[in-house]
């Protein structure tokens, strides 16, 4: 009997492992964006990095309990990517050009610019991707100066805005705060 225990134990252990060795393909998604590597541009290695990934989101459901509906919002999330990188006098202007190059990119690719805010402090955009039938797939937001950063983040699966600021406020990523409340921008 012990046997088939340790057996059955060795398998469900192994088991998992192999569940979680497979690995999603991300980029393939219809809400993935590729910013690309800005190392270059920064001339380091990025501030901070965080990739939270579909198994990760579905525990912070689970924790989150039914708290003003995160369990189902974080549930029909697959990946949170957010990159930052320091902003310099050195390399300010090229991340300027970056991010207009980038804005061009994702409006070509049928990307809706729903937020576009310039201050003194900076800019920040904020992208959805739509399946033309009110449905989000993904999300980009890129903002600049903020911080003395420059911020990079990809939301990818079923979006509802009117509960996305609440993502923001879980992970921290300011320019996210108050997205039900934003409206399209018409530009």
């Amino acid at each position: 009997m012990k046997t088939i225990v340790k057996s059955l134990l060795a398998f469900v252990f192994f088991t998992a492992i192999s569940v979680n060795a497979q690995q999603v393909d991300y980029t393939k998604m219809s809400g993935f964006f590729n910013f690309g590597d800005m190392t270059q541009i920064a001339k380091s290695e990025p501030v901070t990095e965080v990739l939270v990934e579909e198994p990760l989101l579905k525990m912070a459901a689970k924790m989150a309990g039914d708290e003003e509906g995160m369990n189902e919002m974080l549930n029909a999330l697959k990946v949170v990517k957010v990159v930052e990188y320091e902003l310099t006098i050195n390399n300010k202007h090229d991340f300027e050009s970056k991010v207009v190059d980038l804005d061009k990119t994702l409006l070509n690719n049928k990307w809706e610019r729903i937020v576009k805010s310039k201050s003194k402090g900076g800019s920040a955009n904020v992208y959805m991707k739509s399946d033309g039938k009110g449905n989000y797939s993904g999300m980009a937001v890129m903002a600049l100066g903020m911080n003395g950063k420059v911020t990079f983040v990809n939301v990818v699966g079923d979006i509802n805005l009117d509960t996305i600021g609440k993502i923001s406020t879980q992970f921290n990523i300011d320019s996210l705060k108050g997205m039900g409340n934003k409206k399209k921008d018409n530009e």
